[in-house]
């Protein structure tokens, strides 16, 4: 597998898989995260792509497209208001949007492991990231790779509107002493 920077010509590809992503998401139980008030549309993974060109990845796989992600390095304003507490304050990387288009194939896994070895070389310690509290397979690979839970976001800074409500996680590289 390899991690490259994606392009608005890899827009198709990317948006099927969240497409597909989000059907196996119904199919848990998760009928909300990408689909209701945020529903996501191509014109969005469009804008997100041609926006923050720096931030948007793909996986590839002997040349097809396997996954997507956006890393935000630096300060998420997302993430200045949560009910509950992060592990630490230091600077860190933030994950948005990672999906993938084949489960139990260790994808995500590589995903991670890409941003580890990156964020290792700038002296970066921590990752962030949420989910909606019905993302059973997403909470479920964090739980697995050691990250914790440390409190609910709302991605529009609306904590009345249960649709925006996310549960965030941080993984820590180094333990602090």
């Amino acid at each position: 597998m390899d991690i490259k920077l994606a392009t608005i010509n890899d827009l198709d590809e990317i948006y099927s898989i969240f497409l597909n992503a989000i059907k196996r998401m119904n199919a848990e139980g998760n009928t909300i995260q990408w689909q209701t008030n945020d529903g996501l549309t191509m014109s969005d993974v469009s804008n997100l792509i041609t926006s923050k060109p720096n931030e948007c990845y793909k996986v590839l796989e002997n040349d097809e497209i396997v996954g997507f992600f956006r890393l935000v390095k630096g300060i998420d304003e997302t993430y200045l208001r949560i009910d509950g507490k992060w592990d630490n304050e230091d600077e860190y990387v933030t994950i948005h949007k990672i999906v993938v288009r084949y489960v139990r194939r260790g994808i995500a896994s590589y995903i991670l492991n890409f941003i580890i070895d990156s964020i290792k070389e700038q002296s970066i310690n921590n990752i962030r990231i949420d989910t909606h509290s019905t993302n059973r397979s997403m909470k479920a690979f964090l739980n697995d790779k050691g990250f914790k839970y440390c409190g609910v976001i709302s991605i529009n800074n609306d904590f009345s509107n249960l649709h925006s409500l996310r549960e965030a996680y941080i993984y820590t590289i180094k333990p602090y002493k």
